[in-house]
């Protein structure tokens, strides 16, 4: 309780003493409330944006590279061909967001919500997904390369054609996630990485033996 009232007067003190600037009607300093929005094309990078909302917003082709959005509510936000690049969002809610194309090449998602999200054709290479929510998510076509997957949930997530080439699955969920074309080579996988009962493994590339196939080989 303490360290969330703490965590709010500071919030409160950075809005008071740093002036926003205001772009297309919104204020882009912590904590602020830009929801609904068209903020399509805007230059972004490396804004404290901790604790926003951009609920249902326009941030397609946006540059919010290294940018701080941490705990920030994007659910339903467009951010198409969005540049994230570096961009801190741990404990982020996009819920359903189309992230279609966008760039997350080694953006921090740690415990970010994606449930129901659009990444196909999403860039995530390198990027730190530990611990992040992807039930329904889809990935079609998604670079997933040397990225860090541990105890993430893809479970129901769409994954045709996804690369996860030398990316960490230990302790990720695949329950019911459809693995057809996605390649697993190099992907460190281990007793704990749930893979039993993902759907449509044909074609999976990497992918551990089941039911009696032989793994296809690795490209």
């Amino acid at each position: 309780m303490k360290r969330k009232l703490a965590a709010g007067l500071l919030i409160a003190c950075v809005a008071v003493a740093v002036p926003a600037v205001t772009v297309n009607n919104c204020d882009i300093r912590v904590g602020t409330l830009c929801n609904e929005l068209n903020l399509s094309g805007a230059k972004l990078s490396a804004s404290n944006l901790a604790y926003s909302s951009f609920m249902r917003s326009d941030l397609s082709d946006a540059d919010l590279s290294k940018a701080d959005l941490h705990s920030a509510n994007l659910r339903f936000a467009d951010l198409r061909r969005a540049n994230l690049r570096g961009a801190l969002m741990n404990d982020i809610d996009l819920k359903n967001a189309d992230l279609r194309s966008a760039d997350l090449r080694r953006a921090n998602l740690i415990d970010a919500s994606l449930e129901g999200a659009d990444l196909r054709g999403a860039d995530l290479r390198g990027a730190d997904l530990r611990g992040a929510r992807l039930w329904g998510a889809q990935l079609n076509d998604a670079r997933l390369d040397g990225g860090m997957l541990q105890r993430a949930n893809l479970g129901a997530a769409n994954l045709g054609g996804a690369i996860f080439k030398g990316a960490d699955l230990r302790g990720a969920q695949f329950d019911e996630a459809n693995l057809d074309g996605a390649n697993l080579s190099g992907a460190r996988i281990d007793a704990s990485t749930e893979l039993g009962r993902a759907n449509n493994l044909k074609g999976c590339i990497g992918c551990p033996p089941a039911s009696g196939r032989e793994p296809r080989p690795s490209r």
